[in-house]
C-alpha cells in the first residue's frame, strides 16, 4: 500500500537589494552615481514577468486578478501600471518569435484556416489561425473581413483549407 499526499513549496520572493554608491569625482567634481546593471533596471525579475506574462496573456486573467494572486500568493503588491510594463515587457520579447512563426506558416503549400470569436476587454474580436504540421499562427483581429484575413496570410499562396470561409482573392 502506497499513499502521496502532494504540497506546493513555501513561496517566497527573492529581493535582491542594490546600494548604488555616488560621490563628487575629485578631478572635475561633479556627483557620479553607481548604475544598475542592464537586466536588473525593471524592479521585476524574468520569473515573475514571465509568469505575469502568462496570465495575462495565455489564462486571460484580469490585471486585477493577477495583482490579487501576486499579493496573495507571493506577498508581492503590485500596482496595475506594474503588471501593464511586465506584459508589455513580454510581448516585446514575444514579437521576433511571433513574426518567425509568421514566416514559417507562410512558407508551407497547405495551411488550415479558421476563425472564431474573442472577447477582449468585453468587446468581441475574432481569433484567426492559420495551421499546418509545423506551427499554428494566431492573429487576433477586431473584423471577420477580408482585410483580417489578407493580415493573417499576408503574401502566402498556396491550398488553402477551410469550414467554408468565403473570400475571393
Amino acid at each position: 500500500h502506497t499513499h502521496q499526499v502532494i504540497e506546493l513549496p513555501v513561496i517566497r520572493p527573492e529581493v535582491t537589494h542594490w546600494r548604488l554608491h555616488q560621490g563628487q569625482c575629485g578631478s572635475c567634481r561633479k556627483l557620479r552615481k553607481a548604475s544598475l546593471p542592464p537586466d536588473q533596471t525593471t524592479g521585476f525579475g524574468p520569473r515573475l514577468t514571465a509568469f505575469v506574462g502568462e496570465m495575462s496573456g495565455i489564462v486571460n486573467v484580469s490585471r486585477s486578478a493577477v495583482q490579487d494572486l501576486c499579493a496573495s500568493v507571493f506577498s508581492i503588491p503590485l500596482s496595475k501600471g506594474a503588471i501593464q510594463k511586465m506584459i508589455n515587457r513580454v510581448s516585446d520579447a514575444l514579437v521576433p518569435h511571433y513574426e518567425a512563426i509568421g514566416w514559417v506558416a507562410r512558407a508551407v503549400p497547405v495551411n488550415h484556416l479558421d476563425e472564431t470569436s474573442w472577447f477582449t476587454q468585453k468587446v468581441k474580436h475574432w481569433l484567426w489561425v492559420m495551421t499546418n504540421p509545423l506551427v499554428a499562427y494566431f492573429q487576433i483581429h477586431p473584423t471577420r473581413s477580408q482585410a483580417a484575413f489578407e493580415q493573417l496570410i499576408a503574401d502566402w499562396r498556396g491550398i488553402l483549407v477551410s469550414d467554408d470561409y468565403s473570400t475571393e482573392l
